[in-house]
């Protein structure tokens, strides 16, 4: 059975994520968080709240209070308000900073 090349990156992506969450918890961070970064690390466009809990499934309150973390470690930041379309639904966008790497 031949794979497209949309599933073979939809499998890469869902390993570096599961992989990324593993390493986190070697850190002494939560795995969740070390998801919610990778995730955003792989994603093109900002995402928010909803995207990362449907994404994940993870819980939306432990998707907030990881955000919160995110950023007070500066591996996140909020995405700029002139986004609104992407915002509207949870109005907590972020967005990893590809540059601060």
């Amino acid at each position: 059975m031949t794979e497209t090349k949309d599933e073979l990156l939809s499998d890469a992506k869902s390993q570096f994520i599961l992989y990324w969450g593993d390493m986190g918890s070697q850190w002494s961070v939560n795995r969740s968080v070390a998801q919610i970064q990778a995730l955003l690390f792989l994603s093109v466009k900002p995402m928010n709240a909803e995207q990362i809990v449907e994404e994940l499934g993870i819980a939306r309150s432990n998707a907030l209070t990881f955000l919160k973390e995110l950023i007070s470690w500066k591996l996140i930041r909020r995405a700029p308000s002139h986004w609104p379309s992407l915002c509207r639904p949870a109005r907590r966008c972020r967005v990893d900073p590809r540059q601060c790497w």
